[in-house]
């Protein structure tokens, strides 16, 4: 269309200047339309090609990796965020397969179980949402009764679980919930790790924010005399704890740059070496 669009204003400039060889129309033959230059030609497929690496990412076509569960467990808390009616069906086929595999699925099926229970309670079925944290509680005990090391990934999770028991007026099992989760974290990181203080402090700050200081207080404290054993009596990490229970209340710290760092190398002391190589690299 473009050619015979360019033959035709061709024609017209050559009528307009007394041309001859066009001043009669009729007698002209078709003629066979130019070739269109190479950047305006159409190419032999305009539709996009689809791309599956974005239906697994990192590359992982295994359906149990936990990678991929991730990736399903960010789709189904995108619809349960817009209030969709049928991502109950996607969080309950997720806790079906972690459930099948949870040493190794552990911490996305609390995450999913936690999914759930938000679900239901975003759009207003009360029942279910009960329902849901029942069968949260029993996924919880069943998860952490698997092996005495516990990741890091796994409390996490177990606290967001518990957390939701608190905010749902169940105080006692939450309690015993969080319990549990401290003395894991003990077990795990050992009573001077750092992640033990990081652990102890976010169910301390939690419950501070629900007004129930009395519960938060426990923490805290629990939390400073791993801090003056691990640290020293003048470190800052002491230094805030007994600040917060002088005046009832913790005020989150952001750590600098150093702070930071030193953070690295006290979780993953192993990799010490390793760590201090690329952070030397870097700079």
């Amino acid at each position: 269309m473009l050619s015979r669009a360019i033959e035709k204003f061709d024609r017209v400039a050559r009528l307009s200047s007394n041309d001859p060889s066009d001043s009669d129309e009729s007698n002209d033959e078709p003629t066979t339309p130019r070739p269109l230059p190479s950047e305006l030609r159409r190419p032999t497929s305009i539709l996009p090609q689809p791309d599956t690496t974005a239906l697994h990412p990192h590359g992982s076509n295994e359906p149990n990796d936990p990678t991929h569960i991730q990736y399903q467990l960010s789709m189904a808390r995108a619809q349960v965020n817009l209030h969709d009616m049928t991502a109950a069906q996607l969080v309950t086929s997720l806790i079906q397969r972690c459930e099948e595999n949870p040493e190794k699925l552990g911490a996305q099926l609390l995450q999913a179980r936690a999914t759930l229970v938000e679900h239901y309670q975003k759009i207003g079925e009360t029942a279910k949402a009960e329902q849901a944290l029942d069968q949260a509680a029993e996924s919880f005990w069943a998860v952490l009764g698997l092996c005495d090391t516990k990741k890091h990934s796994i409390l996490e999770a177990a606290i967001s679980l518990s957390k939701l028991h608190v905010e749902a007026g169940r105080y006692d099992t939450a309690e015993n919930m969080f319990q549990k989760v401290a003395s894991e974290a003990e077990i795990a990181f050992s009573t001077d790790d750092y992640c033990t203080i990081d652990i102890l402090i976010a169910i301390g700050v939690f419950y501070q924010e629900q007004d129930r200081w009395q519960d938060a207080r426990e923490y805290f404290e629990q939390a400073l005399s791993i801090a003056m054993v691990a640290y020293s009596l003048e470190s800052e990490p002491t230094r805030r704890l007994e600040m917060a229970l002088e005046r009832k209340r913790y005020v989150v710290h952001f750590p600098t740059c150093e702070e930071f760092e030193d953070g690295l190398l006290k979780r993953w002391p192993q990799q010490r070496e390793e760590v201090v190589r690329k952070i030397r690299f870097m700079i």
